[in-house]
């Protein structure tokens, strides 16, 4: 079994048991792999554990925060979320596999559709258009997100149906192309957050951040026909601006180290998009974080 900790701060350890002490109060994941062997089939699998845990500069401020009521923030009536479509059949294989997502549809047609045709005039171009063949029902289904949860998909499918996309819904679906699993292996296993990819309220690269794009350059040479998107989110805090500022930097940074560890800048597609597309409420500190985050998608 190898241990591998990683403590949202820029540091890690593979040590089975560790001490550490941050240098500055904050919010951190700390995340602990696992590589493990079955020893009846031989079978090796990696596993991730997640723990969020909150550091205060002294034992008052924990107090104060103890003893402060939070206002939850507003709970989405899922049942007005009436276009989500979820199947109620549990599957032991697709539990197991990890593979699932929640894909929001703003279109089906018989006919396959071109990319400029007029159904897709009014959607914003921070939106990638993503054609699927649906094979069992014999039909073209135009998906413009793709998320691992399905309250993840609510923000952008609101703002698509206040624009007219009125038939749009969300299905659950299997991830079947092998490089998409692979990608989606890489996000769990380091998760997305820009929290622990960048040093805080920077665009510099953490430890945690070389560490993965290390192993999206091995990715990028396993696949050399596709093409990257790497769009790095923020949450409302501060001006607008800024943060589309800064968020067009960090995908910049994430682009050019790659590129300069041999990965050919045509394949690579960098976008900022500060905090216009939430997949979290951002009253809330806990909601705040799951918005500053990084998306790889393949183009």
């Amino acid at each position: 079994m190898n241990y591998t900790w990683h403590l949202g701060d820029g540091q890690y350890s593979k040590e089975g048991k560790l001490q550490h002490t941050f240098d500055r109060a904050g919010d951190y994941d700390i995340r602990l792999g696992l590589k493990v062997r079955n020893d009846k089939t031989g079978v090796i699998r990696e596993l991730c554990s997640v723990k969020p845990i909150k550091i205060f500069n002294n034992a008052g401020e924990k107090e104060a925060f103890d003893r402060q009521n939070a206002e939850p923030a507003p709970v989405v009536d899922i049942f007005e979320y009436n276009h989500a479509v979820k199947t109620n059949r549990y599957s032991a294989e697709d539990e197991l596999s990890g593979f699932a997502v929640y894909r929001l549809e703003i279109l089906r047609s018989e006919t396959q559709l071109d990319k400029n045709d007029e159904a897709f005039r009014k959607l914003p171009g921070k939106y990638i258009l993503k054609e699927n063949f649906l094979s069992e029902e014999n039909i073209y289904s135009y998906t413009v997100a793709e998320e691992h949860t399905l309250m993840a998909t609510y923000p952008s499918y609101r703002e698509l149906a206040e624009l007219g996309f009125t038939d749009a819904k969300v299905y659950q679906a299997e991830v079947e192309d092998a490089a998409e699993r692979e990608l989606n292996n890489l996000e769990k296993a380091f998760g997305v957050s820009a929290d622990a990819l960048f040093v805080r309220n920077t665009q510099t690269l953490s430890s945690t951040g070389t560490q993965l794009l290390d192993l999206v350059m091995g990715f990028m040479a396993k696949y050399p026909a596709i093409r990257l998107q790497i769009a790095c989110h923020s949450d409302n805090t501060g001006s607008a601006a800024a943060n589309l500022t800064l968020t067009n930097r960090r995908a910049e940074t994430m682009v050019n180290y790659l590129v300069i560890n041999g990965v050919n800048r045509n394949r690579l597609v960098p976008m900022g998009l500060g905090g216009t597309m939430p997949i979290a409420p951002n009253y809330q500190e806990s909601d705040r974080k799951n918005n500053r985050r990084v998306d790889f998608t393949i183009l």
